[in-house]
C-alpha cells in the first residue's frame, strides 16, 4: 500500500519537480505519517493515567 502511496504521490509531484518527485514524495510521505503516528499518541495520553490504575486494580 506504501509503494502505491508514493507513486501517486511522486506522479503528483512530476510535473513541479521533475526528477526529484519521488524524493519528495517519500519525504512528504514520512512526514506525514510520522505526525500522525504523534497525534495518536498524545490523544492516548489523555487516558494513560486512568487506563494504569484501571490495570492496577485488575
Amino acid at each position: 500500500m506504501a509503494a502505491a502511496l508514493y507513486g501517486m504521490a511522486s506522479d503528483y509531484l512530476q510535473p513541479q519537480l521533475g526528477n526529484d518527485s519521488l524524493r519528495y514524495a517519500i519525504l512528504a510521505v514520512v512526514v506525514i505519517s510520522t505526525a500522525w503516528a504523534a497525534l495518536h499518541f498524545l490523544l492516548a495520553t489523555k487516558t494513560l493515567r486512568e487506563d494504569l490504575a484501571a490495570a492496577e486494580q485488575a
